[in-house]
């Protein structure tokens, strides 16, 4: 967890943000202060996506958005990759078998990776996307788990085992 400002030093408005936060590399959190479940938060500039509704929001200003009691915003940031695991009830799984790499707004002619690490903080694997037009490359090293790597947003999805995969938009 870290304050806004330190991933984000060029944006005035990062600098006065004390309830939201970054959560990993990617994750934007913004918890519910409200009784009414109203969670306001601000966006830097860019396509923010919603891991938990799935919608996507503008970036370079502030929303408001009601939430549930067990909700709350929780936003990939441009050109990211969130990786979701196979979790069952237990914390300590095979974190790569069965996982989903979510590859969120990814703007043509940029990339995007994701690492996943087992319960000893061991590399397993390491994923990136670059996307060209409407096409993106996906890429890893080889494995023996299987994975798939969908397009946040869409309903584009491969299965892979590591090397190198494309999705059409």
């Amino acid at each position: 967890m870290r304050p806004m400002v330190m991933d984000y030093t060029d944006d005035i408005a990062c600098r006065y943000l004390d309830q939201q936060y970054m959560l990993g590399d990617n994750l934007l959190c913004a918890p519910v202060f409200r009784e009414d479940g109203v969670a306001n938060f601000y966006l830097p500039e860019g396509k923010w996506y919603d891991i938990i509704t799935g919608k996507t929001y503008e970036g370079g200003k502030y929303h408001a958005v009601t939430c549930t009691f067990l909700e709350m915003p929780v936003l990939a940031k441009p050109n990211s990759i969130v990786a979701f695991g196979a979790f069952e009830n237990q914390f300590e799984y095979d974190y790569l078998s069965g996982a989903d790499f979510c590859i969120c707004n990814l703007e043509d002619g940029k990339s995007a990776s994701a690492s996943v690490y087992d319960t000893k903080a061991n590399l397993v694997l390491t994923l990136t996307a670059t996307r060209k037009g409407n096409t993106i490359t996906i890429e890893s090293g080889e494995t023996d788990k299987t994975f798939t790597v969908s397009v946040a947003g869409t309903d584009r999805k491969i299965t892979m085992q590591g090397g190198r995969g494309e999705i059409t938009l």
